[in-house]
């Protein structure tokens, strides 16, 4: 990561793994997969952020912007290109991955700003719930 200047090394998915050995290849085991998406930078006006943004519009998906909170705070888009992360960390947590697994896959060192990125959805709550022994017995 580059906010702590160390490699994160995680695992991919079967079918993405199969879907990117099947795309036309170099010789070369250190090229990038995509080198043109690589030499362009997050921010700006035609930076990576930008462009998903475009993406979003022309799938006709509708953006939702997030007001700032207090002087300090900042306006953020809900759909965002970061937004993924948050989707990649809340499905984990869904699909019953613990929280120190889910962790050293996103990358995140402290509890705190990994719980900011976990969402529970409705259906993991009722899903624990029903799990619980009968009252009934």
């Amino acid at each position: 990561t580059r906010a702590k200047k160390r490699d994160l090394e995680v695992p991919i998915h079967p079918d993405l793994e199969a879907h990117i050995l099947a795309l036309p290849s170099s010789e070369d085991p250190k090229a990038l997969l995509c080198p043109t998406l690589a030499k362009i930078g997050t921010g700006g006006r035609s930076g990576l952020s930008r462009q998903f943004q475009e993406v979003i519009k022309k799938a006709g998906i509708e953006q939702e912007t997030i007001e700032a909170a207090g002087k300090a705070g900042r306006s953020f888009n809900k759909r965002s290109f970061h937004s993924l992360r948050h989707t990649y960390v809340s499905a984990l947590e869904a699909s019953g991955v613990a929280p120190d697994i889910r962790k050293k896959l996103s990358g995140h060192t402290d509890d705190k700003s990994h719980a900011r990125y976990t969402h529970t959805e409705q259906s993991t709550l009722s899903k624990a719930i029903a799990g619980l022994p009968s009252l009934s017995k």
